[in-house]
């Protein structure tokens, strides 16, 4: 608000201000000129209100605004922002390295009394990557860095030893649930750490989660909240998940995560293997017995690891009684298969039997104990680490679950994932998920289930989220319903959700109805959603009613189309309207045509130009030139912008130029830009120079920005009023325009004031456009001033803007000057992927899956699959290799095996995704086993990779809340 009084008040100087303000008894502050500057310029709060009241008072005075409004309004301010704390913390109260998820180290035996809580920590290259982002922040720079690597690499360690090196007075945002980080992103101020660990940030996998990562890049964006520092960490797996690309760009369920992270990982190593590493570690040692240890017993270098207590943990798990064992195998499996971390009792309790032979379980549920014992093993800690499950305890003020829950440590996930992806998860544990998994995660757990093929069980999962509340459940049914044939069932759950608010259900329903030609259907539900309470659903319906009856305008009968077409206009939709009235218009309907395209320009102030356009062309097409003339004067009258510009265009067409310059006049006042040069234009050919000079100083007055470069052009081109053409964009570039900068460079250019030019072109550059040296390294060089060309053309390769170092190149190549042009050619091209995915696997993985979405580059070549090379492959398929599976499938097929190849695709199909469902669809159909292929296309697998029963698909469950 200071500095919107600050341009109103003339922009005096600061040592205009500090006087006024010395020589005003009745103001309590007396501010130097850098806190006046710091209170008109810095985004940070006033330390004294009084100061703020001064200045405020001053500039008020200049403006002849009412000083003590304006006064009031400033002490309102800033006593409501002095009272408001930013979400976070200080970095100063965050004491407790356990309470961001670093993992606690092992203990040294006897050794560890007087030993801080952390080990001594060794500096490795990403840290040095990690500090110099932190140190870029604190110079006043968004950053964002992710780290990326297994379990216990020290992801998490290492970010919290760089958040050590932040000025006390920065806050520490933790993102720890979807609903409340969106509620408080907005709220994030500068000098902000925002902290997404590996636990938090599945939240990224959820349709919410695309908004959060839209929410971060607009946060990182944002100048008003400069400087904020972005630290995530994250496993390989879900890192190259969300940022994979998917052949399916329609089924791109992660593109705003990728457009996030893209570009900011930090790669973790997994082992201290560098000579300089291992030389750092061993001085640290020297002081640390924890690290001591881990050096002398750590295999492969994998210190980090053997800190966290992870050998001790596999050791624990591989020697586990079976009880024990089969609470983290089902553990295990229950991650794998999409439930969050904190595991609920009852579900582990449940599940676990499954993973027992018949023979253990007999004799385990004769102890009515069993689980307790259980339990005791898998928490019990291992050299001061927590066990396999731990029990998760809520922190004070915490709400308290019902039912205890157990986290599986992080090591033995990421191992889980590793060694179970090829292993059935067993059927009592999908019956576990359904009757004890958080509520919250059933929605993931079925498009889990669909994903593998389960449909039958997805379909139980999407009704278990329904009863709970879970308004996911309804479009996720109607997809698996819709893909499986279930058009009746599907139709239902999807109005279900429309009923919700969901208009993306509506537009899925919709499409489907229409694909499988029941478009009646399809009208029917558009028709009904057109009388929903949701404002969105109704402007949905009646979007999709327009395009569909837009698509039969074009390709079937008038009739057909205004069907479609009608219900949609009644309720007053734009486009309907446009295509009703272009319908008359084609049926020789002059009157309905015009009138429609009247009564849309009336209604619609953004059609007016194309509805008002088309009914004046009408009318004057059948002679009714006075009639259209006063119709659209008329509309002008009423104040609409683009109608006075009309109007001025059409008496100008008519010859009426004195009427067409009082609405030229009339819609350049009104903001219209391109109203502006014509009305100048039209009164210099009327040789009334001095009324266009006039204009343009009225429109300038009104101090609308963009009007500002506009007029400067006007007075430079066309009347030759170059210093006050500068002074105007002189203007315009206070208030950050660089295009002003850059045209005011041009046109001094052009007229021969080259040292004047270079200014305003380095004021361009400083602005931080890149177009600009590009700009000026040609021009200058077309005006044969060729050295400070090839410096302009320096600039732009060491700024690194990606459009000048072609051009750059080619005048550097030129001039003979080979060093530069070898720094251009040689600058990496602009990242548009992380370096990691040059070394990673191929991408497009499928959602959960390890078959590259792109198949046919893993296949093995035709020529290259001899008998030999066959067996080979078919002996890792017997091994429970999936890709080797997958390629031996395909060199089956290719030999014309499809019996061979179908037996090992039904092997591997629970661990595949669609596609490899699809395929053995295929196959069946091939070798004749049509009903098979039916039944697995509508009714999938069940958990031991058989065929399902049919089943009937559920109806949706009545919706609470009077719907």
């Amino acid at each position: 608000m200071l500095y919107e009084v600050y341009e109103a008040a003339g922009a005096p100087t600061l040592d205009e201000i500090v006087v006024e303000i010395a020589a005003d008894d009745s103001l309590a502050a007396r501010p130097n000129r850098d806190t006046v500057r710091r209170c008109i310029g810095s985004p940070q709060l006033p330390a004294q209100q009084s100061v703020a009241v001064a200045v405020m008072a001053v500039l008020a005075r200049r403006a002849a605004w009412d000083m003590h409004d304006m006064t009031r309004r400033v002490v309102d301010l800033w006593l409501r922002a002095r009272a408001y704390q930013p979400p976070g913390q200080p970095i100063a109260d965050c004491v407790d390295p356990s309470a961001l998820e670093v993992h606690r180290a092992i203990e040294a035996d006897d050794e560890n009394s007087g030993l801080p809580m952390l080990p001594a920590y060794v500096v490795r290259p990403h840290d040095t990557r990690l500090r110099s982002l932190a140190e870029e922040a604190v110079s006043g720079q968004s950053r964002i860095a992710v780290l990326v690597g297994g379990s216990s690499t020290g992801k998490t360690r290492a970010c919290w030893e760089a958040v050590q090196l932040l000025p006390p007075e920065w806050r520490l945002w933790i993102v720890q649930g979807i609903s409340a980080a969106l509620e408080e992103l907005p709220s994030i101020a500068p000098c902000t750490v925002v902290w997404f660990d590996e636990t938090h940030n599945r939240c990224l996998h959820t349709p919410a989660g695309e908004v959060l990562a839209d929410g971060l890049r607009a946060l990182l964006h944002d100048p008003d909240r400069t400087p904020v520092l972005v630290l995530g960490t994250m496993w390989e797996e879900t890192w190259h998940t969300l940022t994979a690309v998917p052949a399916d760009r329609d089924e791109d369920r992660h593109k705003r995560a990728r457009a996030l992270l893209t570009g900011c990982a930090v790669a973790v190593p997994s082992a201290f293997t560098t000579v300089a590493d291992r030389t750092a570690l061993r001085e640290q040692a020297a002081i640390d017995p924890r690290l001591n240890r881990a050096l002398a017993n750590a295999r492969d270098g994998e210190v980090t690891q053997y800190l966290a207590g992870t050998p001790v943990l596999v050791e624990r798990y591989r020697n586990a009684p079976p009880a024990a064992k089969a609470l983290i195998d089902a553990a295990m499996d229950v991650r794998l298969l999409g439930h969050g971390p904190d595991l609920p009792l009852p579900l582990l309790e449940a599940a676990a039997p499954a993973y027992l032979t018949n023979a253990q379980w007999q004799r385990l549920a004769r102890l009515p104990d069993w689980l307790e014992r259980a339990l005791a093993y898998t928490e019990a800690e291992c050299r001061g680490v927590p066990g396999p499950l731990a029990r998760m305890h809520p922190r004070p003020g915490e709400p308290r679950p019902g039912e205890p829950s157990y986290r599986l440590a992080d090591f033995l996930e990421q191992e889980g994932r590793r060694a179970r992806k090829a292993v059935r998860s067993p059927a009592g544990a999908w019956d576990a998920l359904i009757g004890f998994a958080h509520r919250g995660d059933l929605v993931t757990l079925a498009r889990s289930a669909q994903h593998r093929g389960l449909l039958r069980i997805a379909m139980d999962l999407c009704s278990a989220a329904a009863v709970a509340g879970d308004s996911a459940a309804f479009p996720t049914a109607g997809k698996l319903l819709e893909h499986a044939g279930h058009i009746d069932a599907a139709t239902a759950w999807y109005e279900r959700s429309v009923l919700l608010g969901d208009c993306l259900s509506l537009s899925s329903a919709t499409d489907m109805l229409l694909a499988t030609d029941r478009g009646s259907e399809a009208r029917a539900l558009l028709l009904r959603a057109l009388h929903s309470e949701h404002d969105n659903v109704r402007q949905h319906a009646a979007d999709r009613l327009s395009e569909v009856g837009e698509g039969h305008h074009g390709e079937l009968t008038r009739e057909s189309a205004a069907e479609w077409l009608r219900p949609a206009a009644d309720v007053g939709h734009t486009t309907a309207r446009w295509q009703l009235a272009v319908i008359a218009q084609e049926s020789g309907e002059l009157e309905q045509a015009i009138s429609g395209f009247q009564r849309i320009a009336e209604d619609d102030r953004w059609w007016v130009h194309e509805a008002a356009g088309r009914a004046i062309a009408l009318m004057r097409e059948n002679g009714r030139v006075a009639e259209g003339l006063a119709w659209i004067c008329g509309l002008a009258e009423s104040g609409d912008a683009t109608a006075m510009r009309l109007a001025a265009e059409t008496l100008d067409a008519e010859g009426r130029v004195e009427e067409s310059l009082r609405w030229y006049a009339a819609a350049a006042r009104a903001g219209t830009l391109v109203s502006l040069p014509k009305a100048v234009e039209r009164l210099l050919d009327a040789n009334r120079a001095r009324d266009a000079l006039a204009l343009i100083d009225e429109c300038v007055s009104m101090g609308t920005a963009h009007v500002l470069p506009v007029a400067a052009e006007l007075l430079w081109h066309r009347l030759g009023r170059t210093e006050e053409a500068l002074a105007l964009y002189g203007r315009a570039a206070r208030l950050g325009d660089a295009h002003a900068m850059r045209c005011a460079a041009e046109n001094l250019l052009r007229a021969g004031r080259a040292k004047e030019a270079r200014d305003w072109y380095q004021r361009a550059a400083s602005a931080g456009t890149g177009d600009a040296t590009r700009h000026a390294s040609g021009r200058l060089w077309g005006t044969a001033q060729q050295e400070t060309a090839l410096s302009w053309s320096r600039q732009a390769v060491r700024t690194g803007h990606e459009e000048t170092t072609g051009h750059g190149e080619a005048l550097t190549t030129a001039e003979g000057d080979a060093p530069v042009a070898l720094e251009h050619a040689n600058r990496p091209l602009p990242m548009t992927r992380p370096a990691q995915e040059a070394t990673a696997p191929p991408r497009g993985l499928a959602q959960g899956g390890e078959r590259p979405a792109s198949f046919e580059s893993s296949r093995v070549p035709a020529a290259t699959t001899s008998e030999d090379s066959l067996r080979a492959l078919l002996k890792r398929a017997e091994e429970g290799d999936i890709h080797a599976t997958e390629q031996a499938v395909d060199a089956l097929e290719r030999a014309g095996r499809d019996e061979e190849a179908l037996v090992l695709w039904e092997r591997i199909a629970p661990f595949t995704d669609v596609w490899g469902h699809s395929h053995v669809v295929r196959l069946l159909r091939r070798t004749g086993r049509h009903g098979e292929a039916e039944s697995l296309t509508r009714y999938g697998w069940e958990p031991d990779a058989t065929i399902a029963r049919p089943w009937d698909a559920p109806a949706p469950p009545p919706l609470a809340n009077g719907y």
